[in-house]
């Protein structure tokens, strides 16, 4: 009987308050925050930057103003932060979407590298591929359909490792027009 109770007490108290504050203040997860220390140690997402957006019609309407809009393929450049008083190295991160209206998204990590002590860093140059081969060209590649609903929000996550071990996971949600 009492392991039972000691069962409830811990999935009833004392676990919500292992999750409480593990997002910031734009609502995005930080699984760093459920089993890396405190918010904002180590790797962080720091934000992202469309590099080049076209048309994939051809069409000259939208192609690189700046904004994803639907029909067109987009190369983005993240941005990751080292909060920590300390280099760290072996820096990945990947970027994933379940939504049906995005394609051709990047396979495989990104490498940042070696992130000194409070450094930003981009990630353009080169990406690795699940198949271990490395491309050169702007980090993050995908195809936005034309058939995404007008005002519909696609969700990316952007897993961060360091080495081999997943540091932390963010979600964000850009605009498309």
């Amino acid at each position: 009987m009492f392991r039972i109770i000691n069962k409830y007490l811990f999935l009833l108290v004392i676990l919500p308050l292992f999750f409480t504050g593990c997002s910031d203040e734009n609502e995005n997860i930080l699984l760093s925050n459920l089993f890396f220390g405190e918010e904002g140690e180590g790797i962080v997402f720091d934000g992202y930057e469309i590099a080049w957006d076209n048309s994939l019609s051809g069409s000259a309407s939208n192609s690189n103003n700046g904004y994803i809009n639907r029909g067109e393929q987009i190369y983005l450049i993240v941005r990751l932060k080292n909060t920590s008083d300390k280099k760290i190295e072996n820096v990945w991160a990947r970027l994933r979407t379940s939504s049906w209206f995005i394609s051709d998204l990047t396979d495989g990590y990104v490498y940042y590298g070696d992130i000194d002590k409070h450094a930003i860093v981009e990630s353009h140059d080169h990406y690795l591929t699940s198949g271990g081969q490395i491309y050169s060209y702007y980090s993050f590649y995908f195809k936005v359909e034309n058939a995404l609903p007008a005002g519909e929000d696609v969700t990316f996550s952007l897993d961060i490792n360091v080495g081999s071990d997943l540091h932390n996971m963010i979600q964000f949600t850009p605009e498309i027009r």
